[in-house]
């Protein structure tokens, strides 16, 4: 049987065929475009709720990181310690601190000279720092001039430090540091050097 390309039947059926090809290439490009909104609208929603959780990661890390200094600073400002005693407390609330936030790399403290628990040293800075599974109290140096160290003492209260590489702590880290007040005999509050919380990035 031959096909009439001039009949009747075979026009109606090649309009018919190109209406349905037409409306449902149309249906097509509607669904697409209406799943590619929707997809639009759940990405951004989903985009949203991750930047808000990691808002609320970000400001719970930076708040136990001010309590965790905070905390310390009272107790260095309060009682007296041997260098020893300050190593043993350093290094019990470096303990403390990684078990309230993990990401606490080390605690640090840095003396102006001859209000150190060692009070002849010209230079006084003990850190309780994560080495491994363990923690180590290691000895500092030459943080006099520091950029952490004089802001701090400079400003003389808490700051938020611009993230660094540390020169004990692998990686980059964010400091928050706390001036060190002792009161002296005359009852007068004098800044006695600076704390650190090292949390790392």
């Amino acid at each position: 049987m031959k096909f009439n390309i001039h009949g009747l039947a075979f026009k109606q059926s090649l309009m018919i065929l190109v209406g349905i090809t037409i409306v449902f290439g149309g249906v097509l490009g509607v669904m697409r475009y209406l799943s590619n909104e929707k997809l639009g609208e759940m990405l951004t929603k989903r985009s949203e709720e991750v930047s808000q959780a990691n808002i609320v990661l970000f400001e719970r890390i930076f708040n136990d990181a001010i309590a965790i200094g905070e905390a310390a600073v009272s107790t260095i400002e309060t009682e007296t310690m041997t260098p020893e005693e300050q190593g043993m407390f350093l290094r019990k609330a470096l303990e403390e601190a990684m078990f309230r936030l993990p990401q606490v790399e080390a605690i640090v403290v840095a003396y102006e000279q001859g209000m150190a628990p060692n009070a002849r040293a010209n230079e006084y800075m003990r850190l309780a720092m994560r080495e491994g599974d363990s923690i180590v109290v290691k000895d500092g140096h030459s943080y006099q001039e520091k950029l952490w160290y004089t802001s701090t003492k400079n400003k003389q209260k808490a700051l938020w430090q611009e993230p660094f590489i540390g020169q004990f702590v692998p990686g980059p880290i964010a400091v928050y540091t706390i001036p060190i007040f002792k009161t002296d005999k005359a009852g007068e509050k004098k800044f006695a050097g600076v704390l650190c919380v090292d949390i790392s990035l």
